[in-house]
């Protein structure tokens, strides 16, 4: 007699009931997973502390070697220094050398190509002035020679242009008069005045206050003199220039026929 497959699941559906494990391999994945990192994190911690217990240590090891070597340089440099202000007292008490012989500076020559010049010459080329370091019959500029003195760029001196014109063409230096104000041109072509490229040197100044009304002195009697001199007098009390008289009296007499 045959029988029906009996489903047990049916009977008892919470002792029989059916289980997915398909994914079983992840759950355990992830709970090992999350086990490790606790671990990790607990030893990680436990390095750390056992790290900074350690550098606490190793600082404080070192400060103190730190402390005795500084001691120690201390004590080494007092006594170079205590040294040292011996031998100064020893080179104080020393009698002083004879005097060298003054020294020599030639003069100058003009350099010469194919000349040959001996160490210590100075010659002058091309404005520049050098020294030879030794007997050579090289160009200067070489490794034979010292450079001495190098050539200075052409100066300038300002030039006065006088009232400034608009239309003329002005240099570097060149000074000019604009409103009562003087300028300098700070480069060629600086453009119009005043601007940017020129720079004012003296500014105009402002009108005073204006001055009382003088008086003017009147001639009031003349006083004449045994010498043909006559001397004005003015009415403010003062004399004024002498006047001679003798070219006014001889034209009189000669008018009037006094030498015929």
């Amino acid at each position: 007699m045959s029988h029906a497959p009996t489903d047990l699941a049916a009977i008892d559906p919470v002792r029989h009931r059916q289980i997915d494990w398909s994914n079983w391999e992840n759950w355990l994945q992830s709970h090992l997973d999350d086990l490790y990192e606790k671990i990790m994190r607990q030893m990680i911690d436990a390095a750390g502390y056992g790290l900074s217990e350690t550098g606490a240590e190793l600082r404080e090891d070192f400060s103190k070697a730190l402390d005795i070597q500084r001691d120690d340089l201390r004590a080494k440099i007092a006594a170079l220094k205590t040294k040292l202000g011996v031998l100064e007292a020893k080179l104080a008490q020393l009698p002083a050398g004879p005097p060298g012989p003054p020294g020599k500076m030639s003069p100058a020559k003009t350099w010469q190509p194919e000349q040959v010049f001996y160490a210590g010459d100075n010659v002058v080329c091309d404005g520049n002035t050098f020294q030879a370091r030794c007997d050579t019959a090289k160009a200067p500029w070489t490794e034979d020679w010292a450079l001495l003195a190098a050539r200075g760029v052409p100066g300038k001196t300002p030039i006065m242009r006088g009232a400034y014109n608009p239309v003329a063409a002005y240099s570097e230096l060149d000074c000019v008069m604009c409103n009562g104000s003087s300028f300098i041109a700070l480069r060629d072509a600086p453009g119009a005045c005043p601007g940017r490229d020129w720079r004012l040197m003296a500014s105009c100044g402002k009108r005073g206050p204006k001055g009382e009304r003088g008086g003017v002195a009147t001639i009031v009697a003349w006083e004449v003199a045994s010498d043909y001199t006559a001397t004005p007098k003015m009415s403010d009390g003062s004399a004024g220039a002498a006047l001679d008289l003798h070219p006014l009296l001889e034209q009189f007499l000669h008018d009037v026929g006094a030498y015929e």
